[in-house]
């Protein structure tokens, strides 16, 4: 069993197949390149990952049913890498895990990404820009939240955001800004039982644009 680095979705080879994970959905083809189908079956091995492997994650997700046209997974909250421990609930393994290149996006240039700091919040840095940022998330059955923010020192353009939803509805904002060229966008928005709501602006120097 072997796993493949520098790729955006996990990838696991076990024996003569490859299976894919991808938003919490196992996949399976014959060849690393694919195509690739959804699994029915995933292989037992997958199962006896240890902590220390960077595709641990992949063991917290599972197929629960199937049936000739349709398939149900599931995962757990390790899947998202957060782990119970000490009677607690921790965000990491503990293991240092390598980071990796995101090849081919923003036209040519090769973001880097670090690993998530164990027990602690989710990192990136892009080397090509200067550009970094923090992202951390929880949730449980009922109710959920994300939150991250981004930094460019190159340009000084920042943004940040945020999302919480509940059995009552979400809502959620973003925002960044450029201060070399003074302009600034933000939305926001939301949903209820009574419906939905949302606005949006631009700001340029002084004038305004705003969308309701």
């Amino acid at each position: 069993m072997t796993y493949a680095v520098n790729t955006n979705e996990t990838v696991i080879q076990v024996g003569g197949k490859y299976f894919v994970l991808k938003h919490g959905v196992w996949f399976v083809g014959d060849s690393p390149t694919g195509p690739f189908s959804v699994a029915k079956v995933v292989a037992d091995e997958i199962y006896k990952i240890p902590p220390s492997s960077p595709v641990y994650n992949a063991t917290y997700v599972r197929v629960y049913r199937t049936e000739d046209d349709a398939v149900w997974f599931g995962y757990t909250l390790g899947y998202l890498g957060a782990y119970l421990a000490w009677d607690a609930v921790v965000y990491g393994t503990g293991w240092y895990y390598p980071a990796y290149w995101d090849y081919g996006w923003h036209g040519g240039y090769w973001p880097y990404y670090a690993r998530p700091v164990t027990y602690g919040v989710g990192a990136f840095y892009n080397p090509a820009r200067g550009a970094f940022g923090r992202y951390g998330y929880a949730y449980g059955p009922y109710r959920g939240i994300i939150g991250g923010a981004s930094y460019n020192p190159r340009t000084g353009t920042y943004a940040r955001g945020a999302a919480i939803a509940g059995p009552a509805g979400e809502r959620g904002f973003i925002a960044a800004y450029n201060p070399r060229t003074d302009t600034g966008a933000f939305a926001r928005g939301g949903t209820n039982v009574y419906g939905s709501w949302g606005t949006a602006g631009v700001k340029h120097g002084s004038d305004w644009a705003r969308k309701q």
